[in-house]
C-alpha cells in the first residue's frame, strides 16, 4: 500500500536522490562587413559533469532505483554570410561543424525478493530461495541488493551547409526558397560488467559483456524550405510555408542487436560475457517530417492590438520513441507515422494608458499510425492521439504599470491551462493527467535605477497536476511524475547592474 498524497511521494530512494550538474561554457562571436554582406563567425565550447537519481517506479518497493553518473564536452564553429543591400533579392548561407564526446554510468537497483515474487509468484513461488530450491540452487542474498550497471561511449562529430534566399517580387509579394545539406557520423560503444547478486542481468540491462560492444554509423540529409510572404496593407502580413524536417539516428542507451541475446533469464549464460562476435549496440533511424504553415501577423484598432495567428499540418515518418518493457532493456526504435494539425494565436491589447492584455491558445489534433509496439503488439491504438499532447491549450496575462516617482508600481495575473494528457497511445483510466489551470499573481515596485521589490502568490488555487504519466510496462507500475508546486507565497528582490 502507499502512503502520502498527491505531493508526498511513498518512495525507497535505494540509490538515493541527486540532480546535480556543474557546466562550462564558453562562447565567441565575430563579426565583419564585406560591403553589401557581413561575416560572422560563431564558436562554442562546453563541458559538463552531470550526478542524477531517483526511484524510477515512485513506489516503496524496491522495484526499480536508477541513477546516471556522465560527463562531456561539446565544441561547434558555425560560418555565415548574410546580405546587407537594399536591392529585391536578399540571401543568407553558411556552413556548421560539431564534435561531441559523452560517458555515462548507468545503475540500476532492485530488491531480489520483489522481483522473485513479481516474476514466479502467479506459479506458487514466493521467494528467491524457493526459487533457486526448485532448480537445485541455493539462493545467497546480497547485501546491495540486485544492482545492474552499464556504460555507454559516445564519439559524435557532424557538419551542414546551407543558404537561403527571398526575392521580392513587388512591394507586397516575396518568396524564399532555402535548402540545408546535414550528416552525422555517430560511433558508439556499451558495456555491461558482472552482476554480483545470484539473480543475474536479467531484469534491467539484461546482458553482461567482455569487452565494449561498439559500431559507427552516419546519417544525412537534404532539407528544403520553402515560404510566401504577402502585404496586403503596411499593417498585415500572410505567409504560408512547407518545410523538410530531420533528426539524425543514433543509438539506445539499454539495448543491444540482435535482441534475442536479452531474453534468457537465471541459469541461462547466454547472455554473459558478450562480445563484438555475439552482439552489437542498438541503432535507430533517422525522423523525418514535412510541415506546412499559413497564418497571418498583423495590428487592429490602429495598432492597439498585435494579432499573431497560423494553421499547420506536419507528417512525422519513423518516429524516434522509447518502446518499453521489451526484453532487459529500454528499446528506442522508429514506431510508426504521424499526423497532426492545429491552430495556434496570440493577441496583446493595450486597455488604456496602464494596462495591457496578452491571450495565446492552441488547439492540436493528431493521428498516429502503424504503432503496435507502444499498443501491446496490437492494432488497438491505429488513429489514436499522442497522448502527451493537450487538445486544447490557452494562457492569458493581464497586466499594469502606474509611474510613481522615479519607478513605476506594476502588478500582473497570470494564467495558464491545458485540457487532459495521457501517459501513451493505450489511454488506461488510472494514467491520466487531468485539465488544470494554474493562475499567479504579482505586485511590486520597480524603480528606473535598475532594482525592484515584487511580491507574488503562485498556483493562487493550490491546483494539483504533474509534468506527465507514464502507463508503466513490465514490471514498472504506472506512475505520475514532477508534481506541481502548491499554492506559493514569496517576494523577489532584484538589481540590474550597468544599467
Amino acid at each position: 500500500s502507499l502512503g502520502g498524497n498527491g505531493r508526498d511521494i511513498d518512495s525507497d530512494l535505494q540509490l538515493g536522490e541527486a540532480d546535480d550538474s556543474e557546466i562550462l561554457s564558453f562562447g565567441l562571436q565575430l563579426s565583419y562587413d564585406l560591403g553589401g554582406a557581413v561575416l560572422t563567425s560563431l564558436t562554442g565550447f562546453k563541458d559538463h559533469e552531470y550526478i542524477y537519481a531517483e526511484d524510477f517506479d515512485g513506489t516503496p518497493l524496491g522495484i526499480n532505483a536508477y541513477a546516471q553518473d556522465q560527463e562531456g564536452n561539446y565544441f561547434e564553429q558555425e560560418v555565415r554570410v548574410v546580405s546587407d543591400t537594399d536591392g529585391p533579392l536578399s540571401w543568407y548561407a553558411g556552413a556548421s561543424y560539431y564534435k561531441e564526446e559523452i560517458d555515462v554510468l548507468f545503475t540500476q537497483a532492485a530488491d531480489e525478493e520483489v522481483m522473485c515474487q513479481f516474476y514466479w509468484s502467479y506459479y506458487g513461488i514466493n521467494s528467491c530461495s524457493e526459487y533457486f530450491a526448485y532448480y537445485y540452487y541455493a539462493f545467497t542474498p546480497t547485501p546491495e541488493g540486485l544492482v545492474e550497471s552499464n556504460a555507454v561511449r559516445g564519439r559524435y562529430h557532424g557538419w551542414a551547409a546551407y543558404v537561403d534566399a527571398t526575392l521580392a517580387l513587388s512591394e507586397k509579394f516575396d518568396i524564399g526558397v532555402g535548402v540545408r545539406y546535414s550528416k552525422d557520423v555517430k560511433k558508439f560503444a556499451i558495456s555491461a560488467p558482472p552482476v554480483t547478486s545470484d539473480l543475474g542481468p536479467y531484469f534491467g540491462v539484461g546482458f553482461t559483456t567482455a569487452e565494449p560492444l561498439e559500431d559507427k554509423r552516419s546519417w544525412d540529409a537534404f532539407t528544403p524550405r520553402f515560404i510566401a510572404r504577402y502585404y496586403p496593407t503596411d499593417d498585415w502580413m500572410l505567409f504560408a510555408s512547407a518545410t523538410r524536417g530531420f533528426k539524425s539516428g543514433g543509438f539506445g542507451s539499454f539495448f543491444i542487436s540482435p535482441s534475442s541475446v536479452t531474453y534468457c533469464g537465471p541459469f541461462d549464460d547466454s547472455c554473459l560475457g558478450l562480445t563484438n562476435a555475439d552482439a552489437s549496440p542498438n541503432f535507430f533511424d533517422p525522423e523525418k517530417v514535412w510541415s506546412y504553415e499559413a497564418g497571418v501577423k498583423g495590428t487592429l484598432f490602429g495598432g492597439a492590438t498585435r494579432l499573431d495567428a497560423n494553421v499547420y499540418y506536419y507528417q512525422y515518418k519513423d518516429l524516434q520513441v522509447n518502446v518499453p518493457g521489451t526484453g532487459g532493456g529500454i528499446l528506442v526504435d522508429n514506431v510508426g507515422d504521424v499526423k497532426g494539425w492545429g491552430f495556434e494565436a496570440s493577441t496583446t491589447t493595450d486597455l488604456g494608458e496602464y494596462f495591457d492584455l496578452y491571450f495565446a491558445g492552441a488547439y492540436a489534433d493528431t493521428d498516429v499510425t502503424d504503432a503496435q509496439p507502444l499498443c501491446d503488439g496490437t492494432l488497438d491504438c491505429e488513429g489514436s492521439s499522442l497522448g502527451y499532447v493537450p487538445k486544447f491549450s490557452a494562457s492569458a496575462s493581464l497586466n499594469f504599470s502606474y509611474p510613481v516617482g522615479p519607478g513605476a508600481i506594476k502588478a500582473s495575473a497570470q494564467a495558464f491551462g491545458q485540457t487532459k494528457t495521457y501517459g501513451g497511445l493505450l489511454k488506461p483510466d488510472y494514467a491520466v493527467n487531468d485539465a488544470y489551470m494554474d493562475l499567479s499573481l504579482r505586485a511590486g515596485y520597480a524603480s528606473d535605477a535598475g532594482w525592484s521589490v515584487i511580491g507574488y502568490v503562485e498556483n493562487v488555487t493550490n491546483e494539483l497536476y504533474y509534468d506527465g504519466v507514464s502507463e508503466g510496462g513490465n514490471f514498472i507500475p504506472a506512475h505520475y511524475f514532477g508534481p506541481s508546486r502548491p499554492r506559493t507565497f514569496g517576494v523577489l528582490m532584484t538589481y540590474e547592474f550597468g544599467r
